[in-house]
Order: C-alpha cells, then structure tokens, then sequence
C-alpha cells in the first residue's frame, strides 16, 4: 500500500511503556440518580527503539536513531440522570486529540525523503509519516437504562464517532462510525453482580492514503490513494464481573 519502493519494509516496536497523567471532578444529587464528571487524560511521551527491515535485510540507510510517538490527550464528559423510578439516562462525550499524532521511524523518513525528492524532481525534500491522523476524533454515546427487578437491569445505546480523517491512514480505513449496543446487568446480591453486552458498528466510507496524500505537491492526492473501504461492520462483545468491597 505504499507503493512498490517500500514494497517489504517491516517495523519492529520494542514493547515499552511510559508514565502520563490524569485529573477530573464528579458532582452527584443522589435523590435523583445524577452524576456528572469531567476527565482529562495527558499526552504520553515514549521514546522507541525500532528495528526496521526490508524483507528481512536491515534497513540502514542514515544513521540510527531512536523514534519518538506522543499518544494524545483527551477529555471525557459522562453524565446521568434518572427520569422515572427505575429509569436512568446516560450520555458520554469524548475528544481525542488525533490530529497531533504520527509515526516516522527514522529509516522510514530517510528514504521516503529520497523518494520523495527524486518523484518531485526537488520540490518536496522531506520524508513523509508512516502513520498520522489529520483530525480531532469526537464521539457520543446516548443511552437508557431500566432496572426490572431487584437483580435485573437492562440498557441500550447508540454511538456515534467522528474519526480522524478523510482519506484515512491504512492503519486505521475507517470514517468514524455509529453504533448500537445493547446490555443487561444481574446482580445474584448486593456486593457484586455480572454484566454483559454486545455492540454493533457500522463503519464510516473511506478512501486509504499511504501517508503522501496532504502533502502540498500537485497531483499526489490521487497518487496516495491506495484502496476503498465499503459497507464494512464490527461487532463487539464484553463480559464484566464485579464485586463491591
């Protein structure tokens, strides 16, 4: 997918994890079962080491350095409320700060820089991203829940996502999405109870770019382009216990 001069290149990650941060507030009004909270998550600074490869042979093609990736910050909202006895509504809002994250091993950006001079006969000299996100990703979930018995509760949502451009990365060939879920919670007693739940996706129409397609060269859009992505659908499945100390 990126096109015959990178036809092979493989990219090892080292596992590695790094430390960030989080801050929030919550307000309640038990008598009418609301909550409200807000949640902000940092950005998370890794510094990797990445053996990359063409067909198996190392790539050195500039001096080795060490890749660096910043996973983005967000914010959550959540908020609920009852509306009747036994009858509880929900809503979640999310925003995710894609738009300042990409991925360019060193290698990579050498040669892509080199292909990339020699394609625009000088005019662009720079390598280009393996992966990287052109926009903001915000998303909703709007939902019900209803409580049947003193052990039985049920609840249905449906979501909604932006994603994260258009054409998307072909690491992730999807335009957002909606979905609807459905769940239900059982509660053999009081200090601890069961839940589970399924969810279907309908994934947004998209055209894959291999990583040159917002450069500002003429006529690249169309060379980026690699492949369209139609109709496609998830579905997800969860399974929770829990227990109340």
């Amino acid at each position: 997918a990126y096109t015959e001069a990178f036809n092979g290149y493989n990219a090892k990650f080292k596992e590695k994890g790094e430390l960030g941060w989080l801050v929030g507030g919550s307000y309640q009004i038990p008598e009418i079962a609301l909550k409200a909270a807000v949640t902000y998550r940092s950005k998370i600074k890794y510094d990797f080491q990445v053996d990359e490869n063409i067909f198996g042979e190392p790539l050195q093609y500039t001096a080795p350095a060490r890749t660096k990736v910043e996973t983005p910050q967000s914010v959550n909202i959540d908020f609920q409320t009852g509306l009747a006895e036994k009858t509880l509504a929900y809503m979640s809002l999310r925003w995710v700060n894609w738009k300042k994250f990409n991925i360019r091993p060193a290698q990579y950006d050498a040669l892509t820089a080199m292909y990339m001079d020699a394609l625009t006969e000088g005019v662009y000299k720079q390598g280009i991203d393996l992966d990287s996100y052109q926009k903001d990703q915000y998303s909703a979930t709007l939902g019900l829940g209803q409580q049947l018995t003193e052990r039985w509760s049920i609840a249905s949502d449906i979501g909604w996502d932006s994603g994260s451009g258009s054409p998307a990365s072909t690491l992730g060939p999807m335009k957002g999405y909606w979905s609807f879920g459905l769940g239900a919670q059982f509660n053999p007693a009081p200090n601890y109870f069961i839940a589970a739940g399924v969810k279907y996706f309908w994934l947004g129409d998209t055209k894959s770019e291999g990583g040159g397609y917002y450069l500002p060269i003429e006529g690249i859009k169309e060379f980026s382009e690699q492949a369209e992505f139609k109709n496609n659908r998830a579905i997800a499945y969860a399974l929770k216990f829990g227990y109340r100390f």
